[in-house]
């Protein structure tokens, strides 16, 4: 079965059910560099995926650029297993191009609200 993996944009989503993601898929959240803190019950649930939570604090600011690293570690997730399914946890459209792009190449991406 092929590794899943949910890329969260936390900046842009906020409030997420982590209870709701399916045993076994890897999870990287993206802080953006104006996030100086995080809900206690956010931590408490992070802390229930263990090793599947991979917290990505993004240093500096910039224009898009937590969106960038998203993009590039997408890209790493994909490049490194092929078979990988990828959802990018975002409101952000301007993913949009990109995952059209990525599925006509052949691999397995979308975006989610």
């Amino acid at each position: 079965m092929p590794d899943s993996v949910l890329l969260v944009d936390y900046e842009n989503i906020g409030k997420i059910d982590l209870g709701a993601i399916p045993a076994g898929v890897r999870v990287p959240f993206f802080f953006g560099a104006s996030q100086k803190s995080v809900p206690t019950e956010f931590l408490k649930a992070a802390l229930r995926l263990g090793e599947r939570f991979l917290p990505i604090d993004i240093e500096g600011q910039g224009k898009n650029a937590l969106d960038f690293h998203i993009a590039f570690y997408l890209g790493e997730y994909l490049t490194r297993s092929p078979g990988t399914s990828c959802v990018v946890l975002s409101k952000d459209k301007g993913f949009d191009p990109l995952i059209r792009h990525l599925v006509r190449r052949g691999f397995t991406v979308r975006r989610a609200n």
